[in-house]
């Protein structure tokens, strides 16, 4: 039985019924006890669903509901049923889940990731909640029963397509090939059909002239997969040049957004090719784009503003440290129970702990620093980082973000600065970088041809506190120390707030609106106000 149409599965507050009995007096008003029963299960609240929790249940038995449908009755039954199951499931990867009556994913991505594995790994998928995942993907197909192995290669580009579906569409699919450990890219690519592959191509193309420089930069992570492509189906083939565009995106989200992703896939496979290596330079390497002519040794840095509060990023000798992958450090290890993380075990920017890929309903007390995405969509950003500064600073904006925390005070072990420290790479040096003008913010100029990092830093730290005050009389201080939960995953990112902690300030600009996905940030980012108890932690 489907109680609400398909269009709605994908929703986070929908319901998915497969079969459903009422037990009930003959005279009962069915119609009305079936709309109190899809009523009931839209509006029960589960815990973690604001932040991307999936639920599937084996099965749900509510009693003692009054045969007139009280609405109110019906609610609080369905409720109290529901949220009793929820707090007894376990994680989809923990190996008890197949007897357990309910289970979770941390979000729909992260089953969409765990089943590609296991079919690309030839796994077992006989648990009885596979079939359900599967269902979704396709629901007007014929899928697998309960307790029926769903591991058919064929499945393959349903799932791609699942992933392609969501907000952060092809920056979704990369996240999921990439930052889990290696698995074996030869045998996905092979059961993507050539003209689905080419016809993904098209999709993500936009045809344009595109420098040769810089070079396309592709983490070490993706590697390994492009490598295997290339030697198994050659450097022209077009589930080559799509997995190598995915690795690309990976490292730069605004590439999507700049259609540039494919002609920068095909540069890297021909620069490949050629072997175009000079001096220890590898194109597929990122940070390496910059090496030659660049001294290695330390640039003297300029010094701090007087009086203004810094953090320290691990390894780093100043405030700001350099560029480097955008990718968590606990990939490694497999998704389960298990990668969740305290704030007490989270670490310190000076000593950084491996982070797990999700971090979910941490305690911060910075919960308002992402209010400040809609101040940078204000002041430009996304221009300034297609006009090459994100070629330039891969990482500046974790960079910037975790200025501003220094600035507002945030504490050195807030999870949402351990976070954005694990973002940045301590390797890269700070010599200056050319500079144009259209990398400042829109309500300053930049003044010098060339200047390191840190001088843009600085200018796009006042020029968001100068927007904050002009625009809204708040201070960035204000705006950034706010108590609340913060999740993030490979390409969602949560704020939950209580509701007293809601600013008229902050509300009359619009900084706490919904940025959605932001191709030049990479996420999708949702704020929450929950009422008192409405965040189960």
């Amino acid at each position: 039985m489907r109680l609400l149409p398909g269009w709605q599965i994908e929703d986070r507050g929908s319901r998915h019924v497969r079969r459903a009995r009422l037990s009930v007096k003959p005279n009962a008003p069915r119609h009305r006890l079936v709309a109190s029963m899809e009523e009931a299960l839209r509006l029960a609240s589960l815990p973690g669903e604001n932040e991307g929790r999936a639920y599937y249940f084996r099965r749900l038995r509510v009693t003692g509901l009054p045969d007139s449908g009280d609405r109110r009755a019906w609610l609080d039954a369905f409720e109290r049923a529901l949220s009793q199951a929820a707090d007894a499931a376990v994680h989809a990867a923990d190996p008890r889940a197949d007897l357990a009556p309910a289970v979770f994913f941390r979000s729909r991505q992260e089953a969409l990731e765990i089943l590609l594995r296991r079919i690309v790994e030839r796994s077992t998928t006989r648990e009885w909640f596979w079939p359900m995942v599967a269902r979704e993907l396709e629901p007007s197909s014929r899928q697998p029963s309960a307790g029926t192995p769903v591991c058919g290669p064929q499945m393959i580009p349903a799932i791609v397509e699942a992933l392609r579906s969501s907000p952060a569409a092809w920056v979704a699919v990369a996240a999921a090939l990439f930052t889990p450990p290696r698995f074996d890219v030869v045998a996905m690519l092979q059961a993507i059909p050539i003209a689905v592959a080419e016809a993904w191509l098209a999709e993500m193309e936009n045809p344009r002239l595109v420098p040769l420089h810089p070079a396309p930069r592709i983490s070490r992570q993706a590697q390994h997969a492009v490598q295997q492509a290339v030697q198994v189906l050659g450097f022209d083939h077009a589930r080559t040049v799509w997995i190598t565009a995915l690795a690309i995106l990976h490292e730069s989200p605004a590439e999507m957004a700049a259609g540039t992703v494919v002609a920068r896939a095909r540069i890297a496979l021909r620069m490949f090719n050629a072997q175009v290596r000079p001096a220890g330079f590898d194109p597929l390497v990122p940070g390496e784009a910059r090496s030659p002519g660049r001294p290695l040794e330390d640039s003297r840095r300029a010094p701090a503003p007087a009086g203004e509060h810094f953090l320290r990023l691990p390894g780093s000798t100043s405030p700001a440290a350099s560029a480097g992958p955008s990718t968590l450090a606990g990939d490694e290890s497999p998704a389960g129970p298990e990668t969740a993380i305290s704030p007490a075990a989270a670490g310190t920017p000076e000593t950084p702990r491996a982070l797990p890929w999700q971090m979910e309903g941490l305690a911060t007390h910075a919960a308002g620093l992402f209010f400040l995405l809609n101040t940078l969509e204000h002041l430009g950003i996304a221009g300034a980082l297609a006009a090459g500064l994100a070629a330039a600073c891969p990482d500046f904006l974790p960079r910037l973000f975790f200025r501003l925390a220094g600035h507002a005070g945030a504490a050195g072990d807030d999870p949402i600065v351990v976070w954005l420290a694990s973002l940045v790479n301590r390797e890269t040096d700070d010599s200056p970088i050319p500079c144009e003008p259209s990398w400042g913010p829109s309500n300053l100029a930049i003044s010098r041809a060339a200047a390191p990092v840190e001088h843009l830093l600085r200018v796009w730290v006042l020029g968001v506190r100068r927007w904050c005050w002009r625009a809204g009389k708040i201070t960035v201080r204000e705006i950034v120390t706010r108590r609340g939960r913060f999740s993030a995953s490979r390409v969602d990112l949560h704020v939950s707030l209580p509701l007293d902690e809601a600013d008229i300030r902050i509300r009359r600009v619009g900084l706490d609106l919904d940025p959605g996905w932001l191709p030049w940030f990479g996420r999708v980012v949702r704020f929450h106000y929950l009422y008192p108890g409405e965040f189960h932690g």
